[in-house]
């Protein structure tokens, strides 16, 4: 009796074992890439740990086809900004792209004085996969909606109306520590984000009303006057080509200094947290629809309004034949 009570606990832990490495296998995969830390990051230990939906992967010295050719996102981080990503390792960032139904999360940062190299690894990543977004050589300060400085900034989470789950469970703004604005370059000139995003491409977070462009070290910025203000583009997506998804945000979720994945900071209350949740489940498909429906919605308010002067002028036609 003994014996067979301890074969059916032996039975059931082995059984349990299997199972849990099952549902393990079956997440998906997120690999980030902290190049350059020296250190333990408190930050993407905490994050590893409340996102239990997918397994994780961390690399911080190089980066190898081997170490990605099965994930569903990579999130690129410099942490030392002077390094950069090499061209060996963006031709795999390229093939791994290349097998379609991936999502590539880059981070940037402003142009401080010892984080200004970030903007150029990541504008030489975006260029190299034909994107057209690209992150500005300047700082979005805000001097309304920030954590007790400018530089601090408190980002409104407001995704176009496609990427609108994104913003599920969000009451709070999310820390944009030393940000620049997004923009966009096509056809050899560089556009504005804030008024209309180009098809294909989708806003998520903002500075407030009170964005202010500033530059800290040279060159200027591409396209924003010094001094401008206004809302400002933070954060955004991209479709590429073979259902692929890019993320681009001029902050990063970890790292630098304090990133997005933060819940108070000098005191005011952030979403940080529960916004870089929702942006890992979407990029790895178990939140809203990973590929956006790309709805011209101009087209869909011209046809609205042909109908209905359509309808207007068969009503004018059928009243005046009833007075005749």
């Amino acid at each position: 009796m003994k014996e067979l009570v301890i074969s059916s606990i032996l039975l059931i832990v082995v059984l349990s074992s299997v199972i849990l490495l099952v549902i393990a296998q079956d997440k998906p995969i997120v690999v980030v890439y902290e190049k350059g830390l020296k250190d333990d990051d408190k930050y993407l230990k905490w994050m590893m740990k409340n996102i239990t939906e997918v397994n994780w992967r961390v690399y911080t010295e190089k980066l190898t086809y081997e170490d990605i050719k099965d994930a569903n996102i990579l999130i690129l981080v410099l942490v030392d900004p002077v390094m950069t990503f090499t061209d060996e390792e963006i031709s795999i960032i390229k093939d791994w792209l290349d097998s379609g139904a991936k999502t590539l999360w880059i981070t940037g940062d402003n142009d401080y004085k010892t984080d200004f190299p970030r903007i150029a690894a990541a504008n030489k990543v975006l260029e190299a996969i034909g994107s057209r977004l690209r992150i500005e050589h300047c700082e979005a300060a805000d001097v309304k909606s920030n954590c007790g400085a400018d530089y601090r900034v408190a980002a409104m989470i407001e995704p176009d109306r496609a990427l609108e789950f994104l913003k599920e469970g969000i009451t709070k703004p999310a820390l944009f520590h030393g940000s620049a604005p997004l923009i966009i370059h096509e056809k050899g000139r560089y556009i504005a984000l804030e008024k209309k995003a180009p098809r294909g491409i989708f806003r998520i977070a903002w500075t407030s009303d009170g964005g202010k462009i500033a530059e800290i070290t040279p060159p200027r910025p591409e396209l924003h006057e010094i001094g401008a203000s206004g809302r400002f583009v933070l954060m955004a997506a991209e479709i590429l080509p073979r259902k692929n998804l890019l993320i681009v945000s001029s902050e990063s979720p970890v790292d630098h200094y304090k990133g997005i994945w933060i819940s108070e900071y000098h005191g005011v209350e952030l979403d940080g947290p529960k916004f870089v949740k929702n942006v890992i489940l979407w990029g790895v498909g178990l939140k809203g629809r990973r590929i956006p429906l790309v709805i011209p919605w101009e087209w869909v308010s011209i046809g609205v309004a042909s109908v209905a002067a359509i309808i207007f002028i068969v009503l004018l036609i059928l009243k005046t034949k009833a007075k005749t």
